[in-house]
């Protein structure tokens, strides 16, 4: 079989989790921030694709949502093929190494937060150079992103940390297909197809809401920032860590 078996793939994925909290503070938190705009390329071509095709999206707004799903998984096809660090991802890392004891359970605590800041910080810059001061969002895709804002803070805090589940099950299956696999094409359909399926089916990232709600606050949309921190950044990331 030209991939990893289940029982190799778990010990290598406890030797990542090692090799994670061995590196530099500042390493880490580079390749976080790296992440976090990886991450957020994907995303904005989503909005795109949706705030570009409202006859589409207003006819068969399954159809639009499918389409956009299909190239969202660019970002994080990027940031596992090049080996950067995403939160989510270390959301399974972490506990595999804990529960076998080749790290400290504070060591994970430490990793988990140098990697959500610097996700945070990636997805704000992103945010800021790209998707604000660009000027590339205008018209159409200005009001999307507005309302992609509104709508990922209207959810409620149990459907939003429920999503939040959801979404990490599937980016993890990804994290593991894409590992497990030995060449590149099949790294690449093997990380696709679990994001597109969460991204479809309306699950919550938290990085990747770093990117939406922010950005449609600096659009106009009238949220504020305890609103997203309680209506989406908490609720996904306790869903992301089930």
């Amino acid at each position: 079989m030209d991939a990893l078996t289940p029982a190799q793939a778990t010990e290598y994925f406890i030797n990542v989790g090692r090799t994670k909290v061995q590196q530099s503070f500042h390493v880490t938190f580079f390749k976080a921030w790296m992440a976090g705009w990886m991450l957020c390329f994907g995303a904005m071509l989503y909005q795109v694709v949706q705030a570009g095709s409202p006859g589409l999206r207003a006819s068969n707004p399954a159809l639009a949502t499918l389409i956009g799903a299909f190239f969202f998984p660019a970002g994080l096809i990027m940031i596992i093929i090049t080996g950067q660090d995403l939160l989510t991802a270390h959301l399974m890392y972490m506990p595999m190494s804990l529960i076998h004891g080749r790290i400290k359970w504070w060591q994970g605590l430490l990793t988990w937060t140098n990697v959500f800041f610097g996700n945070l910080a990636g997805a704000l810059c992103c945010v800021a150079f790209i998707g604000h001061y660009s000027g590339l969002y205008t018209g159409p895709l200005l009001e999307y992103a507005q309302k992609m804002a509104l709508t990922k803070t209207s959810e409620g805090f149990g459907p939003c940390l429920l999503r939040g589940v959801g979404c990490n099950f599937l980016v993890c299956v990804a994290v593991w297909l894409g590992a497990s696999a030995r060449e590149i094409m099949s790294k690449i359909m093997g990380i696709h197809f679990p994001v597109f399926l969460f991204v479809f089916l309306g699950f919550e990232h938290v990085v990747v809401n770093m990117y939406y709600v922010p950005l449609g606050m600096v659009s106009g949309a009238d949220v504020s920032i305890g609103r997203y921190i309680g209506q989406s950044l908490i609720p996904s990331l306790i869903g992301n860590s089930e």
